[in-house]
């Protein structure tokens, strides 16, 4: 079985920041505006960056410092925003779209550097190669994948079946491609919106009544901070659960398809450093993870009672057992 080793974080420090961190006077200062729902993504988020950011040459304590927010809750941004516009950072990094408008109203000067969908199409840049405003990032390209999750469910599952699709409708990948996906792959969907993480744990716990047999969760910041919380209420449930970064099976999900988060991370680092050194951010193209992985978890599938098509294994990049 071909099997493939991630990028490993090495070295990382970095806690959640009530204020500014250490640095030499005058060091630039990258603010960080996270999630503020479950402190290990955000930990994970920190120290991600601010490992990269030292192998590129800032290093914290001595060119560079952070300010780390993570609000406790999505009302709070616009006024962690305007806390951290007084400490006038370099750049900001916003890993949740859904929060550039109050970062845009508190800093509308400030460079932003974020991971969304296709930041052509929502607006935030002019082209990917020169995006020609405040804004960069890194792109999901998440539409395709949310189909292929589907196909993924549908060569698993026992016909027939029905999906519960999880949707932040403050994230901006829909659910179209997947409802399109569904009839050819002789699929039901229950498509459900969530909009604050204290409605998970009902939607998942009233899913096996409703006759779904497994669940998909479309990619949304607020899920990836959720996704431990996600993946033991589907377990609860005997639910299989596939999820959209391929690391996410080592979670306890059935599968993760997708990108590397480790890779997107390291990525929008890139794009910090570049900023850090004097380009103009409307010229820092929009990046895109050059990997799409498919990580299989054996374990799960045994304790679930589902068997995993030979076809599926062969295409996997890793099988955990």
């Amino acid at each position: 079985m071909k099997r493939r080793r991630f990028l490993a974080l090495a070295g990382a420090v970095g806690v959640l920041a009530a204020g500014r961190t250490g640095a030499q006077p005058g060091a630039p200062l990258v603010g960080i505006l996270l999630n503020g729902a479950v402190a290990d993504f955000d930990d994970f988020v920190s120290r991600t960056i601010i490992a990269r950011l030292r192998e590129l040459g800032f290093e914290e304590g001595r060119n560079v410092a952070f300010a780390i927010r993570s609000p406790d809750a999505r009302g709070l941004v616009p006024a962690v925003a305007a806390e951290l516009a007084r400490l006038q950072p370099a750049v900001i990094v916003v890993p949740d779209a859904a929060v550039v408008p109050a970062v845009r109203d508190a800093m509308p000067a400030t460079p932003v550097v974020l991971v969304t969908g296709d930041l052509v199409a929502l607006g935030f840049a002019q082209s990917v190669a020169r995006p020609g405003g405040l804004i960069t990032g890194v792109a999901l390209i998440s539409q395709d994948l949310n189909a292929k999750r589907l196909e993924i469910l549908a060569a698993i599952l026992p016909h027939p079946a029905t999906v519960l699709i999880l949707v932040d409708p403050r994230a901006p990948f829909g659910p179209a491609s997947a409802r399109a996906a569904a009839p050819a792959l002789g699929l039901m969907l229950r498509v459900i919106e969530i909009a604050g993480p204290d409605e998970i744990e009902r939607v998942l716990g009233e899913a096996r009544a409703a006759g779904v047999s497994g669940v998909s969760v479309l990619p949304s910041a607020m899920f990836s901070a959720q996704r431990r919380r996600i993946i033991a209420l589907a377990t609860a449930a005997r639910l299989p659960v596939v999820l959209y970064w391929a690391e996410d099976a080592h979670d306890g999900a059935l599968v993760g398809y997708g990108p590397s988060r480790i890779e997107v991370y390291r990525l929008l680092a890139g794009q910090i450093a570049r900023i850090l050194r004097g380009e103009s951010v409307a010229n820092i193209p929009v990046e895109q993870p050059t990997r799409i992985a498919l990580v299989v978890n054996l374990r799960v599938a045994g304790e679930l009672g589902l068997t995993i098509p030979p076809a599926l294994l062969a295409r996997a990049d890793e099988v955990i057992e």
